[in-house]
């Protein structure tokens, strides 16, 4: 039937937008191009594209999902991250574009080094930062996390990217799980993504974020519960050198490097700016300290 694709993406954004979903029409487009596996520009290129029934009916489930705020990439159970596909699901967060800046930034200073870094990731979630830096530095790499349903579908996307031999994944509360490994002044990176979302603010963010896992996102009463304890704890594990890479939230950059200068153990604290020009990365490096016989030479 001519105009049949054309007919029903209008009669599906129609649908999405009654619904008050803000990107009706690309949420349309990717949902079904996802179901008949093809370009969404395709989907307008050849609108003859047959639609059984049957698919009909998958497209028409899926845009019900959307319509109750499911987020698109729980729904198609994938999202790109770094130019890589990974699974997600709902027992873990969705990566965003702003932890790409993390990693970029770690890859930069990691791709300088003379020897493979030591690299630990606290709160992997679905292996984002973990896996990416794993493709793209000979690194060896410890994921660590709270959650065994998280690990889980790290430990797939590993499998699946075909790094899982150049990660150790960890169950366990922030650095407790790396005490049996020797690591003690042996670690090049410490990376952390943590839940920096204040509990009073859980209520008000969008409805699509509430459908993701609540402990990925709750950082205490100012959001910044978690903070402390990976500042302190990475001090045991970083080599001198070494680099403290965290994701903060919007308003957190300066209470967070705060903190960092505070131990008066960093020599150099940076703050990296996300796409909205958000201070959204903080990097500090660990001090060299000097040795007993330094002032005598």
């Amino acid at each position: 039937m001519p105009g049949q694709m054309r007919e029903l993406l209008l009669q599906a954004t129609k649908y999405l937008e009654n619904n008050n979903i803000p990107t009706a029409k690309t949420d349309a487009e990717i949902l079904l191009s996802n179901l008949i596996a093809d370009n969404r520009i395709n989907l307008y290129l050849n609108d003859k594209i047959p639609l059984t029934k049957n698919k009909l009916e998958r497209y028409r489930k899926l845009l019900k999902r959307r319509a109750s705020y499911e987020p698109i990439a729980y729904i198609l159970c994938k999202k790109e991250f770094m130019n890589w596909e990974f699974i997600v699901n709902e027992n873990v967060l969705i990566p965003r574009p702003e932890t790409e800046i993390l990693v970029e930034e770690i890859i930069n200073i990691g791709k300088k080094l003379k020897s493979p870094p030591v690299i630990v990731d606290i709160g992997t979630g679905s292996g984002v930062i973990a896996i990416s830096l794993a493709l793209s530095l000979n690194a060896v790499v410890y994921a660590l996390d709270i959650s065994s349903s998280a690990l889980k579908i790290a430990r797939t996307n590993a499998h699946r990217l075909k790094v899982k031999d150049k990660i150790t994944f960890l169950k366990g509360d922030l650095l407790n799980s790396l005490k049996k490994f020797n690591l003690d002044q042996k670690v090049d990176f410490i990376i952390s993504n943590p839940p920096y979302v204040s509990t009073s603010e859980l209520k008000s963010l969008p409805m699509d974020v509430r459908f993701e896992p609540e402990i990925a996102l709750d950082g205490g009463k100012d959001g910044i519960n978690f903070y402390d304890k990976i500042i302190n704890d990475s001090l045991n594990y970083l080599k001198e050198g070494g680099c403290l890479g965290l994701e903060v939230g919007y308003d957190q950059a300066e209470i967070i490097s705060d903190k960092i200068r505070q131990t008066e153990k960093f020599s150099e604290i940076k703050t990296v700016k996300d796409y909205a020009q958000i201070k959204r990365v903080i990097l500090a490096v660990k001090k060299n300290t000097p040795s007993a016989t330094d002032g005598h030479r």
